[in-house]
């Protein structure tokens, strides 16, 4: 477990740390605003934001209950959180192993190019070697061009297709 690691680049000091079971509400906080941004303007009008922080917050919930374990590793400047990663451990709906699922990895737009991002996935990982998994996985949006660079540029690659029909 991180406690208090250092990272970063230049004059920055951040530091990392596991935001445990009792403290999920300070990731949901800080989820919550991002997430919403990746909602259609059509899925906004029909939820509104206070039906949205609702239901986000029961998905996270559910999922979290839901895994065989749980890290959510913070990174903090001064102070104030500006990156999260959230893997979990459980069972391959295909091939019936265990394996990590990285839910959700985000970095303050103000902060990316920094490290953060990257040292984010490295704990990530490292975790799931801990745990002994051979394999993370993680979903991304199609359109997200840039997110599936990144991922490529750090051995990430496709592994299945998803596919969705809106009815």
């Amino acid at each position: 477990m991180v406690e208090s690691e250092q990272a970063g680049t230049g004059v920055l000091n951040i530091s990392f740390r596991d935001l445990g079971p009792e403290e999920i509400d300070l990731y949901i906080e800080f989820d919550a605003p991002i997430s919403w941004e990746f909602l259609t303007e059509e899925e906004k009008k029909s939820l509104s934001y206070e039906g949205y922080l609702r239901i986000h917050r029961e998905l996270i919930l559910s999922l979290y209950g839901s895994n065989l374990r749980n890290r959510i590793v913070a990174a903090f400047f001064n102070g104030k959180i500006i990156g999260v990663v959230w893997v979990g451990m459980r069972i391959d709906s295909v091939h019936y192993v265990p394996v990590g699922y990285i839910y959700d990895i985000e970095v303050e737009e103000e902060f990316r190019g920094e490290g953060v991002g990257s040292k984010l996935l490295e704990i990530a990982e490292e975790t799931c070697r801990e745990w002994g998994v051979k394999e993370v996985m993680l979903s991304v949006e199609a359109s997200n061009f840039h997110a599936i660079r990144w991922y490529g540029r750090r051995g990430y690659s496709p592994k299945r297709h998803v596919l969705s029909k809106f009815l």
